[in-house]
Order: structure tokens, then C-alpha cells, then sequence
């Protein structure tokens, strides 16, 4: 995937997750939790979630997945 559909295919993942909250605000809300719970440092690194993550998703988890692993990449090198 080049960078353009990667960042393509973002914005649409992101401009369905926005649907969803709008259509179902209070499932979504609890999956933002659980997910917000499951991306912290335990057992496992951020890092290391995001690429098994990576490695085992759809094309639209991965490219959410691929953004948050730049992300926290960036965070890691104290460029926020």
C-alpha cells in the first residue's frame, strides 16, 4: 500500500468510526474503553500490541493500527 492509500484508507477508516459513534454512541463508547485499557503497557509493550495487531487484523484495523504504531514511535522519541 502506498503512503496516498494508506492515508486514504485512514481517513475512511476514521470517517466510519465517526459514523458508528453517531449511530451508536454508547457500544462504541465502551469499545473505545476497552481499547483504550488494552493499549497500555503490561505483559506487553504498546509497541509490541500494535504489530500483532498489525499482523493479524483487516486492511481497515491495520491501517489504524499502523498510525497508532507511528504514534507511539513518535511519543517514544519525545516528538509528540
Amino acid at each position: 500500500m502506498s503512503d496516498g492509500q494508506y492515508k486514504t484508507k485512514l481517513q475512511q477508516v476514521r470517517a466510519n468510526a465517526a459514523r458508528l459513534y453517531k449511530a451508536a454512541p454508547e457500544p462504541m463508547k465502551a469499545f473505545q474503553s476497552l481499547v483504550t485499557a488494552a493499549s497500555k503497557d503490561g505483559a506487553l509493550s504498546v509497541r509490541h500490541k500494535e504489530l500483532i495487531a498489525i499482523a493479524t487484523r483487516c486492511e481497515g484495523c491495520i491501517v489504524h493500527h499502523v498510525d497508532a504504531r507511528k504514534a507511539s514511535r513518535r511519543h517514544a522519541r519525545g516528538s509528540h
